[in-house]
Order: C-alpha cells, then structure tokens, then sequence
C-alpha cells in the first residue's frame, strides 16, 4: 500500500507532515523530509531565476521601447522633410505649367493676328498667293524652301488683268 499513497506535496500544512509521519516508517519520513527540503530549494532557486530573467527582460523591453521610440520620432522628422520638399516642388511645377499655358496662349493669340492680318491683305488684293504655290508646285525641293519665303511683288493696276 505504500507505493501506491507517496505522493510529493510541497506546500502541505504541518499537520498533513504529522499524518504522513504515521503512515510511513521513521527513515522513508527523513528521506521524504529531505527530499522536499531539496525540492523546495530546487523550486526556490529556480524562482529567484525567473524573477531575475523577468527583471532583465523588463529592463531591455524598456531600452528597446526607448529605442524604438526614438528611431520613430527620427523617421517622422525625415518623412515631414521629404513631404514639404515634395509639396514645394509640386507647386513649382504647377507655376510652370501655368507659365507655359500663358506663352502657349500668346503663341496663339500671335498666330491669329497674323492669319487676320494676311486675311485682309489677301481680301484686299495686296497679297496674292497664287504665283507662290504655283512656283512651289514646281520648283525643286531645295528651291521650295526659298520660294517659300519669297513674295510678288505687289501688281500695279496697269498691270493688273
């Protein structure tokens, strides 16, 4: 029956001891006494080690949370740097953009000045275009260049069909 009932309980209350006393010869009851005294300075040491592993561990959380937080603060300063940086340039393209929209508003506003212009010298018979392409049509093409920029001179009306 002895076997059987020798269960280890660290934590017991004294009077447990006295009742395991009765139960078990005198020296099986020393060598238990003994055996638990063992275990629990086995189970005693091995708290000290996990309260000491537990301080460590808190104190390097706390280095690398501090760590951590001070690559963060870093990394928002260089993201708000860039981000001004790009909203500057974004706002210097747009200046260009609109510049370039105003000379290709000008260029337009040129370019129908001169098409009104030539529409009333031609209107008026002061330009006569006919001879031009007629002498374009049949020039070689290193010449149509030149008859290109080339103009008649203006008909006098005696010479005028």
């Amino acid at each position: 029956m002895g076997a059987q009932h020798r269960s280890h309980f660290s934590h017991s209350s004294p009077g447990s001891q006295a009742k395991r006393a009765q139960r078990w010869p005198k020296e099986e009851y020393v060598r238990r006494v003994e055996y638990d005294a063992k275990n629990d300075a086995l189970l005693q040491t091995i708290r000290a080690d996990i309260a000491g592993m537990r301080s460590e561990m808190r104190t390097e959380l706390s280095a690398m949370r501090v760590q951590m937080e001070s690559r963060f603060s870093a990394l928002t300063v260089e993201i708000c740097a860039v981000r001004s940086e790009m909203r500057a340039e974004v706002g210097e393209l747009k200046g260009e953009i609109k510049g370039l929209k105003g000379e290709i508003g000008g260029i337009k506003t040129s370019i129908n000045v001169i098409m009104g212009v030539l529409a009333l010298l031609a209107g008026m018979g002061a330009l006569q275009l006919h001879p031009v392409i007629r002498a374009m049509s049949a020039a070689a093409p290193a010449q149509q260049a030149l008859a290109m920029y080339t103009v008649p001179a203006p008909m006098t009306p005696a010479s005028a069909p």
